[in-house]
């Protein structure tokens, strides 16, 4: 016969289980739609486009990109840049 602490350390490890196996045995909502704003979009393009800024700048200074090349694509970034630093000015608003 079992005693009474082997039943409820059987009992943590059922539970502590449930737990732990509860979101991946539970319904899945795949691309569940999130809802992003039209200036939190713009954000995170000016993002991507300063951390591609960045990528050109090591690019440059590895060796990998030729000084011709690295001046159109930082002009092209730049240029990108300062569109969408306008277009989050000129909404007025804040992010959350």
């Amino acid at each position: 016969m079992l005693d009474a602490w082997t039943v409820v350390l059987v009992a943590l490890i059922v539970l502590l289980a449930a737990e732990v196996l509860a979101p991946l045995l539970g319904p899945r909502r795949a691309w569940e739609a999130t809802h992003v704003t039209a200036l939190e979009s713009l954000v995170g393009e000016k993002a991507r486009v300063l951390r591609a800024l960045k990528d050109l700048e090591h690019e440059r200074a590895s060796g990998l990109l030729e000084e011709a090349d690295y001046q159109e694509a930082r002009r092209d970034y730049l240029g990108r840049a300062v569109r969408l630093n306008r277009a989050i000015a000129g909404r007025g608003e804040r992010l959350p």
